[in-house]
């Protein structure tokens, strides 16, 4: 339908009108990332992707059968459906947070073809980052949890689901 196209487009365009612009510009780039921000957010998903899969199988989940992305070889299609939740809360506001207080830089990278990798500085400082977001509280449930346990709650919401719970399953929204 690509509707969640021209909504991440929306998203990342205006990205462009806060962050400066000597590291972002001014879209979503990967597979190389072709500015810093870009860099950062890919290394910061790749981290989050790990988190989620570790709580798909911890509740017993297998993370390559989802349901909102197809099955294919090799894809953790789970992952990435548990993981739309996540995404903007965890990984997006941290990586903005550094920027906008300029603790990102150039230094943070090396030179890949034509786009940028995370040297170990840089990588130092997007793992430093989310695991102090990890272990962030916010109001889950009528309760202050980390999201990491937030994380391990939706998935084993999914198990009681798909065990057949009568409740609906409902996925993670935060309000930034």
């Amino acid at each position: 339908m690509g509707v969640e196209g021209e909504v991440s487009r929306l998203y990342f365009d205006a990205l462009g009108e806060v962050l400066p612009s000597e590291i972002y510009s001014g879209g979503r780039s990967r597979r190389p990332p072709k500015d810093i921000f870009n860099a950062f957010l890919s290394y910061g998903y790749g981290v989050l992707y790990s988190e989620i899969e570790r709580a798909c199988v911890v509740s017993g989940l297998d993370p390559y059968l989802g349901f909102l992305h197809a099955d294919r070889h090799g894809r953790v299609s789970l992952v990435l459906d548990l993981i739309e939740g996540f995404r903007q809360a965890i990984v997006d506001r941290a990586m903005v947070t550094l920027a906008v207080r300029r603790q990102m830089s150039m230094e943070d990278a090396d030179k890949f073809g034509n786009g940028f990798l995370l040297n170990s500085k840089g990588k130092r400082k997007v793992i430093e980052t989310l695991m102090q977001r990890f272990n962030t509280k916010v109001k889950y449930g009528g309760k202050k949890l980390r999201f990491r346990d937030i994380i391990l709650a939706q998935a084993r919401r999914i198990t009681r689901f798909l065990n057949g719970d009568s409740r609906r399953y409902k996925p993670f929204v935060h309000r930034w």
